[in-house]
């Protein structure tokens, strides 16, 4: 998809609630990475957690807002 739209993956970011899929897959490719744990918070130690976590779907906002003024 990131193909498709011509977008780099270091530009991109992958939200997600599962480590070994959805973290792990996207930091596989070069994405950012936010794991959704508002409904199953499944921590694993066997993987790294994602850049940023939060619990509800309006907390994306802020933490995309956090990073575009890193760039």
């Amino acid at each position: 998809m990131l193909d498709r739209l011509a977008v780099p993956p270091h530009e991109a970011v992958h939200v997600g609630d599962r480590l070994r899929t959805d973290v792990a897959g996207a930091r596989s490719v070069g994405m950012r990475t936010v794991r959704y744990a508002g409904i199953r918070d499944e921590p694993d130690d066997a993987y790294p957690d994602a850049d940023a976590v939060i619990q509800t779907h309006g907390d994306l906002e802020a933490v995309l807002g956090e990073w575009e003024r890193d760039l």
